[in-house]
């Protein structure tokens, strides 16, 4: 009688683990799948650098886009004010060097995204790569433009 008892016991097991597992790849499945667009600077930021930016940093303009894949496509614009020791942080993190090249930014573009002449551009030097970031001497300003396909 007890292998009965023990057999009904892990039919319950394999139907409640069964229903488990559905349920988890169903709740992965969906989350992973909604795009991400947001015009406000701050959210732009977070979602781009993963965290909050530092009160000693000014995030002026941004806009955020992420493809519903799993792949993390996605494509930044942003303005912002940051310190010179992050910055630096960047160049080194990114690996970035001038860049004198002709560069056309994409027809999407934000209205604001209008870096100057005055701005030292900046990339990885991958043909792959086609962001872009540039930096402003004078008044800090940063411009980020990262895509990644």
């Amino acid at each position: 009688m007890a292998n009965w008892a023990s057999s009904g016991d892990n039919l319950q097991l394999d139907y409640f683990m069964r229903r488990l597992i559905i349920i988890l790849l169903f709740g992965t499945t969906l989350t992973s799948c909604f795009p991400v667009h947001t015009t406000d600077a701050e959210e732009a930021f977070e979602y781009w650098a993963g965290f909050e930016a530092p009160d000693d940093f000014e995030i002026i303009e941004g806009e955020y886009w992420k493809s519903p894949h799993f792949t993390h496509e996605f494509e930044v614009y942003l303005k912002i004010k940051p310190t010179d020791d992050w910055w630096k942080k960047l160049i080194e993190q990114y690996e970035l060097t001038e860049d004198y090249q002709q560069w056309t930014a994409p027809d999407k573009k934000p209205n604001w995204f209008m870096p100057t002449d005055k701005m030292t551009m900046y990339s990885r030097h991958d043909i792959a790569d086609q962001s872009r970031f540039f930096y402003d001497k004078s008044t800090g300003q940063v411009f980020i433009y990262q895509v990644q396909f």
